[in-house]
């Protein structure tokens, strides 16, 4: 669903999906998904909030969706944190 807004991003070393609607110059919003869900989760509300002057980005967490599934990775929360924090930085969504 949305390919046309599916994106990659390298975020130490793994290879991260998101979808990214509306207009960057817009305030940010990042949408996570739940556990063993993806980015799917959010293919209505995603295009409603960019609709209503948001840039959205929804991120698909290491080991789900269309991102990498490395093994070295810690899988905890934190650790999950860390990379959507660091996902956020590289897409320069503060």
């Amino acid at each position: 669903m949305h390919s046309d807004h599916s994106h990659f991003v390298n975020v130490d070393g793994a290879r991260v999906h998101y979808q990214e609607f509306g207009d960057a110059a817009k305030p940010p919003l990042v949408l996570v998904h739940g556990y063993t869900a993806s980015v799917y989760v959010w293919k209505t509300a995603a295009p409603m909030l960019a609709e209503a002057g948001y840039r959205v980005i929804a991120v698909d967490l290491l080991g789900f969706g269309y991102s990498d599934k490395p093994p070295w990775f810690d899988y905890s929360m934190q650790a999950q944190a860390r990379m959507v924090a660091r996902c956020r930085g590289r897409l320069g969504a503060g």
